[in-house]
């Protein structure tokens, strides 16, 4: 998570991130702590959050502030949708 949070500034259009950063640990929710972060810091980039492993579609990180959710497998065409639509100024 480090890394990303290095990385991400004010020049970046949307942030897409796993929920699992780290797929050796399947406790792992770095994406969430991210996304968290990034709204704190950040709080007009829309954040895209994706996982095989969320039952509920993602509700709860919509109510944290992530743009969408993603279930994986991601589909390009539908991420390419997305994106436009997020990054339409």
């Amino acid at each position: 998570m480090d890394e990303a949070k290095k990385k991400t500034d004010k020049n970046i259009d949307v942030i897409l991130a796993d929920i699992r950063l780290d797929e050796a640990n399947p406790d792992n929710q770095e994406g969430i702590l991210l996304l968290e972060w990034v709204k704190s810091n950040f709080p007009d980039k829309p954040v895209i959050l994706m996982s095989a492993y969320m039952a509920d579609g993602g509700k709860a990180l919509l109510a944290k502030g992530a743009a969408d959710f993603m279930e994986k497998p991601v589909f390009l065409a539908e991420l390419k949708e997305k994106l436009k639509i997020l990054t339409a100024k």
